[in-house]
């Protein structure tokens, strides 16, 4: 077949990016797809609205990044802007949706990589692209934590629907235990107007332990109650209000993270035991972008929201005043990302496993699919049904019509 989508390696910000595009007849493009060398993360996910304009929904940090493998630590200037601890590398290429691998959080002593794993720091191998089935394949070795991915994206014709596959070899002559997730962080200016959708019947369960950020004096800026269980998405406060997790939250605030799985009931039928997605739907643009994945690879969904909170850099301005705005919803084996310790003291959350045990030499698989479409038809929530858009690439019926939620904040 003739191939409608087309593969561009570049430059952004210095930093080396390999796109997929679809173009229009006339050249115009409708959608773009890129990677980042550094770190593998997907840090382009457009989609053109109504008027032409392209729209990534994906957060796009408002720092000067480099490539996350060129981090030195005995540099100051990294050191000072990104970090000297755990977080640094990460930090310093950190975009769009991103693999936390072989740990998900918790790594403070950089014995697994870094703050999210080694997956995100390392530089990944330059691309294949079969432009005949439309599939880019690329892999990246973990030298450190001994460990080999291969992830295959699978487009769409209209590239509205990707495919991402995941292969884990361990390298090592050892059995490995691994927490990992799949670090989907959406950014401003789409979070502004937009509404996050998931099933009707996902329950959530709040931090379980304290959370603060001692440079922004200490002050607690988790805005929920510890270690409670609710559904989505109405959550307690931490002050016996009740929240709305569904909106982007106008006060300054960072919370650590909420996490909500599906009941692991064996009454509930097959697709609803099978698979979760969500959706976050811009009704400013009119652009939804979401993911669809089986609940045997990813049974938790992390939500993580820093809104003008954080203080230190890189996460304010050049004037010391908070500038982060983004949202992570974060596709998850592990209920939060507290570290692997943690998961091996609590093996079990809500009747799911919070780690995977990978034997020496043993290879196993994750995936998941994103989807993006323009809907500038739907300008108020009261006629947007995700239904339609997860059944043009999904074969799994999801019912979204009592996601509807009323305007509040």
């Amino acid at each position: 077949m003739i191939s409608e989508l087309y593969f561009h390696e570049g430059r952004t910000g210095g930093r080396k990016v390999y796109t997929v595009l679809r173009q229009a007849a006339d050249g115009y493009t409708e959608r773009a797809f890129s990677i980042n060398a550094g770190g593998g993360s997907i840090g382009e996910y457009s989609v053109a609205d109504s008027d032409g304009k392209l729209v990534n929904p994906l957060w796009t940090p408002h720092w000067r990044q480099i490539e996350p493998h060129r981090f030195d630590a005995a540099n100051t200037d990294h050191t000072n802007l990104y970090g000297a601890g755990c977080d640094g590398p990460l930090l310093s290429g950190i975009s769009g949706a991103n693999t936390c691998f072989p740990v998900f959080g918790g790594d403070t002593d950089g014995a697994l990589g870094g703050a999210h794993g080694e997956a995100n720091i390392v530089e990944w191998e330059h691309p294949v692209f079969n432009s005949g089935q439309n599939i880019l394949s690329v892999r990246a070795g973990l030298p450190k934590t001994q460990w080999s991915i291969i992830r295959k994206f699978t487009f769409s014709g209209s590239l509205s629907f990707v495919t991402i596959k995941d292969s884990y070899l361990n390298l090592s002559a050892g059995a490995k235990n691994v927490t990992y997730a799949q670090h989907v962080t959406l950014g401003w200016p789409f979070l502004e107007n937009a509404r996050i959708y998931m099933p009707d019947n996902i329950c959530g369960h709040t931090f379980p332990l304290d959370f603060f950020e001692p440079e922004a004096g200490g002050e607690n800026l988790q805005r929920l109650m510890k270690d409670q269980t609710f559904v989505y998405p109405y959550a307690p406060g931490k002050h016996g209000e009740v929240i709305a997790l569904d909106l982007f939250p106008t006060q300054p605030q960072s919370d650590c993270t909420t996490q909500f799985y599906l009941p692991n009931d064996p009454n509930l039928s097959s697709d609803q035991k099978n698979d979760i997605w969500f959706a976050a739907f811009d009704r400013g643009s009119g652009v939804l972008l979401g993911c669809i994945w089986p609940k045997r690879d990813f049974p938790f969904l992390v939500r993580w929201v820093e809104n003008l909170a954080r203080q230190q850099s890189p996460w304010c301005d050049a004037q010391g005043e908070p500038a982060t705005r983004a949202l992570g919803l974060e596709l998850s084996n592990t209920p939060f990302p507290i570290g692997l310790d943690y998961a091996l003291e609590h093996p079990v959350f809500a009747g799911y496993p919070t780690y995977r045990a990978v034997g020496p030499g043993e290879t196993f698989t994750t995936e998941f699919k994103m989807f993006a479409f323009p809907m500038p038809e739907a300008k108020t929530y009261d006629n947007f049904e995700v239904l339609n858009v997860v059944n043009r690439g999904h074969d799994v019926q999801v019912d979204t019509s009592a996601t509807v939620r009323p305007e509040a904040r």
